[in-house]
């Protein structure tokens, strides 16, 4: 999703910011202007962060303006190694 040109992750991703050393605040103004765009072109009822960032939901999902239920995931950053295996043992059967 571009945003000014750039990809919107240039924005607002959890690398920026830790890399321009951003408050939550401020850091999740950014991704509010994501979470907007989306929500115009889904309409989805629940947003779910993963990542290492759901580890940190509570510093800022107060700070998040959304219509959709977000939550943290489950498994946080997890998620994408046990699929990659649960991926893997399918494929061998």
């Amino acid at each position: 999703m571009p945003w000014k040109g750039k990809p919107f992750e240039r924005f607002a991703s959890a690398a920026v910011r830790k890399r321009r050393n951003l408050s939550w605040p401020e850091w999740a103004a950014r991704v509010n202007l994501y979470l907007a765009k989306m929500e115009r072109i889904f309409s989805p009822e629940l947003i779910i962060f993963g990542g290492g960032v759901s580890k940190k939901s509570d510093e800022f999902f107060k700070y998040l303006k959304t219509r959709a239920r977000v939550v943290p995931a489950g498994m946080h950053n997890d998620a994408g190694i046990v699929g990659a295996a649960l991926t893997w043992e399918r494929a061998g059967k």
